[in-house]
């Protein structure tokens, strides 16, 4: 069960168009509570910089919806850091992801070159 506080991945990698060397890791983010306030900061249910008790009152509205098929995860990118809805059947714990993209890197032949083809 993936809840708060772990660390996920989504199979988001970097630069995978390009020759694996040049891959980034794999984005990591960590689940938030759906009631912590930095999940619904700037959404359209609540808007920027939401008090603990308007979180709590809109999560009452939801009942059981609140506990749905998207988790927030703040997720950690170059340029800082962003908090995304994600579905739970998207995410991976992070050694999962980073252990996948390690195999994939491994497998991927790097690209023939012109004088290897003229070699064989």
């Amino acid at each position: 069960m993936i809840g708060p506080g772990t660390l996920v991945g989504a199979r988001r990698w970097p630069c995978t168009g390009n020759h694996p060397d040049t891959w980034g890791a794999p984005w990591r983010g960590t689940v938030l509570d759906v009631r912590d306030q930095a999940a619904w900061d700037g959404t359209a249910a609540l808007g920027a910089a939401p008090t603990q008790a308007a979180v709590d009152a809109h999560l009452a509205r939801l009942g059981e919806a609140a506990s749905g098929t998207t988790v927030p995860v703040r997720w950690a990118f170059p340029d800082g850091e962003r908090v995304y809805w994600e579905r739970r059947d998207a995410l991976v714990p992070y050694h999962e992801d980073f252990a996948a993209w390690m195999a994939a890197r491994a497998t991927v032949r790097p690209p023939v070159s012109r004088f290897e083809m003229e070699a064989s």
